[in-house]
């Protein structure tokens, strides 16, 4: 049977229209995850640019390594390229565990004062197997250069454009990481710019013809050696010898002899000659048919058997966890154990190197995980199986937590507000991991949870407009319920994947899924699932323009509403109905809709809801010429929006009531109110916001005349 769990249409879908002072602009369709969706259009006067730049100095690189030797002659002609930008496209190839990622990123840190416009990286295959399709690195490039997730397209075209009309006019340096062929790379490269990406690859990429090329292989003897000492210590040099000897054997591969150091590092009392004794045998055992690149399994083979049973164990099963980085409270679900000794473990597993880590947070190489992965071939399949549903129990449980947190609505103290910003960053941090998740479950006993995982989510996927997530893990559940021939869990599903077809702009996918979910719910009897998806009709059918049948489906969602005493659907279902009869020029009708489901909002102490709908009604105020009752309602969203930190929506309140003080002739305290909401916006990532503060400046100082200043906000809209 489908599990509980939370029900789509949920409080992101009140509408949160805005104004801009002294000039007609259509702002689209403004339904949905309380943004604005679709173009932003100045009457006569074109399009928003939204490559605007909003987000300066940004660093997304790993660490550098504190002990990086060698790679002097790559590493000085990366530099020398980094500096002039020509070429914009480095390639760096190399066999696994060269150090490609390391050269990489060393280069990049190097050169950040060269990139003031933010310093990207990415891993193009998170983990062995998966390779990223070029939509979803575009998604993930885009939101790290300050684009909101609501305005980026769908499609894979639009996204390269507005990808390569920000780099256009920034200095951006970008590592795309473990790159799978040319093919997955070329929607990725930089227009004829300042920005340059640097490529890692353990192919040459030879179709990228024009970019530059590096090819790593093994260290010298001499920076091998030198490796090794910068990892042990100066009382190394007492048996170069043997450091010679070891390099050799690692053939003087930067990963083997990383691992093969923190191996002496760890063991004082092993000698490096006896290490190298060590190495030399296991070699040779593992020299036979079929065994691989023996010399680094045998590096591997050595730092293993030196594990104690607990740590060797979990080497073995940690490799299996299905995401791409973990940290000890997952590792602890995972290893049955606390997360205090999860944490020790995974520390001690990187400091031998078994194991990468940056942030607390733990990854393999892919050769390892490998490894591990064969190693474990040996261990009861129940373990593995076990361990993998405690993972998934573990998942559920924290989502559930976290989305309560997020949902938990009070005007009393700000601990509240900690722990939803706790909440919200576990889950960004989260989002890979959980899809790789739900890809793991599809398959086997687990499958039916995959319904629950992607139905708890959609509150968190619609606060944040992670739309491409939403659809990925609810196609997921929709194949698993069509397998299970589950009803109701399908009709739940096809609802809230309706929803985000909708929020992508892909209507007709969308109204197919709806009106399939209002099918199947009723065959099935269940009115609620009916309502629900009657409401997110509505809204699509208002997203194309069709009002007519957007207020008819609305008006038949609400008397289900009604009936069955929904108070979180009525709600919405009410705020939807006022921005349809807003659209349609019917004001009062608007207003009495929006003013019940105010109401209604209070009377249920829904904060999210109350002060969306009073941006709703200000706005229309504001339309009438109701300037007061307008200033009214903006203030009491911004005192909202303020006591729940809700930065996104006091930037929108702020720029309303901008708009207001501009049309009451208060030129004074509209720019200030302007200027902070412009501030806010670029800080929060909202280009419409900081787009419509931006023209209202503009507008204003026009009309004093200062066509400077004015000249400068106008400017900053594109």
């Amino acid at each position: 049977m489908f599990v509980g769990g939370s029900v789509s249409g949920g409080e992101g879908d009140f509408g949160k229209p805005q104004s801009a002072a002294g000039r007609d602009v259509n702002i689209g369709q403004v339904i949905g995850s309380g943004v604005i969706h679709g173009n932003v259009n100045i009457v006569g006067s074109g399009s928003l640019n939204i490559a605007s730049p909003l987000v300066k100095g940004l660093n997304a690189l790993p660490r550098d390594l504190g002990n990086f030797v060698g790679r002097q002659a790559e590493s000085a002609h990366l530099i020398s390229i980094l500096r002039t930008g020509d070429p914009n496209v480095v390639v760096i190839s190399g066999m696994g565990g060269t150090g490609k990622t390391a050269l990489s990123v060393h280069a990049a840190h190097k050169v950040a004062d060269f990139y003031p416009d933010g310093l990207i990286w990415t891993s193009l295959t998170p983990h062995q197997g998966e390779v990223r399709a070029p939509e979803d690195i575009l998604e993930l490039l885009l939101r790290q250069l300050g684009i909101d997730p609501n305005v980026i397209p769908a499609d894979l075209g639009s996204r390269v454009a507005l990808y390569r009309s920000l780099l256009r006019h920034r200095r951006v340096l970008i590592v795309l990481d473990d790159a799978a062929s040319g093919q997955q790379v070329q929607w990725l490269l930089p227009p004829a710019s300042s920005s340059v990406v640097i490529i890692t690859s353990r192919h040459r990429l030879v179709s990228l013809y024009d970019a530059a090329h590096i090819d790593l292989y093994g260290l010298t003897p001499l920076e091998s050696v030198d490796f090794l000492e910068g990892i042990i210590g100066p009382q190394a040099a007492l048996e170069r010898q043997a450091l010679v000897e070891i390099a050799e054997l690692c053939k003087n591969l930067p990963l083997a002899i990383a691992i093969v150091g923190a191996r002496l590092r760890a063991r004082p009392d092993v000698s490096p000659g006896e290490l190298a004794a060590e190495l030399a045998e296991t070699s040779r055992r593992l020299d036979r048919p079929g065994i691989g690149e023996t010399y680094i399994r045998a590096v591997f083979d050595l730092s293993y058997r030196q594990l104690s049973k607990d740590h060797a164990k979990a080497f073995r099963l940690l490799s299996w966890f299905p995401g791409t980085r973990l940290d000890a409270q997952a590792a602890a679900a995972l290893l049955d154990t606390s997360s205090q000794i999860a944490q020790r473990w995974l520390d001690e597993l990187a400091d031998v190197n078994l194991i990468d880590t940056d942030a607390r947070r733990y990854r393999y190489h892919d050769l390892l995980r490998e490894y591990a992965r064969e190693a474990s071939r040996a261990d009861p399949l129940d373990d593995r199986t076990a361990a993998l549903v405690r993972l998934r129990d573990w998942y559920l449980e924290r989502i559930r937590r976290a989305i309560a947190a997020l949902t938990f609505a009070t005007k009393e103290g700000d601990g509240a507000a900690a722990t939803r910003n706790e909440a919200l960053a576990w889950l960004e941090d989260e989002r890979v991991n959980i899809l790789s998740l739900a890809a793991e479950m599809i398959t086997g006993e687990q499958a039916n949870y995959v319904w629950e995982l992607a139905d708890t989510l959609y509150y968190f996927y619609d606060l944040r407009g992670h739309w491409a997530d939403c659809q990925t893990i609810h196609e997921l559940a929709l194949q698993v319920a069509r397998s299970a021939q589950n009803q109701i869990a399908a009709q739940r599903i096809l609802n809230n994947l309706g929803v985000a077809y909708r929020e992508q702009h892909q209507y007709a996918a969308g109204i197919s899924c709806l009106e399939e979910s209002i099918a199947l719910a009723r065959s099935t009897g269940s009115k609620e699932t009916s309502a629900l998806a009657l409401m997110n009709l509505g809204v699509a059918h208002h997203g194309i323009g069709q009002l007519p049948a957007a207020i008819s489906c609305l008006e038949s969602a609400l008397s289900l509403s009604r009936e069955l005493s929904l108070g979180a659907a009525t709600r919405q279902i009410l705020a939807n109905l006022g921005n349809a009869y807003r659209d349609m020029s019917h004001p009062n009708e608007a207003f009495d809709a929006y003013n019940e489901a105010l109401k209604l909002c209070r009377s249920a102490t829904d904060l999210r809801g109350e002060g969306i709908i009073l941006v709703n009604l200000g706005t229309l105020y504001q339309e009438e010429g109701l300037l007061d009752e307008s200033v009214t309602c903006l203030r009491q969203s911004l005192e909202i929006a303020r006591h729940m930190f809700d930065r996104v929506s006091e930037g929108r309140a702020l720029q309303n009531l901008g708009s207001v003080s501009a049309a009451r002739g208060a030129g004074d305290e509209a720019i200030r109110e302007l200027e902070a909401s412009a501030q806010i916006a670029e800080q929060a990532r909202d280009v419409e916001t900081f787009f419509l503060a931006c023209l209202g400046l503009g507008d204003i100082y026009m009309s004093r005349r200062d066509t400077r200043e004015a000249r400068n906000w106008y400017g900053a809209c594109h």
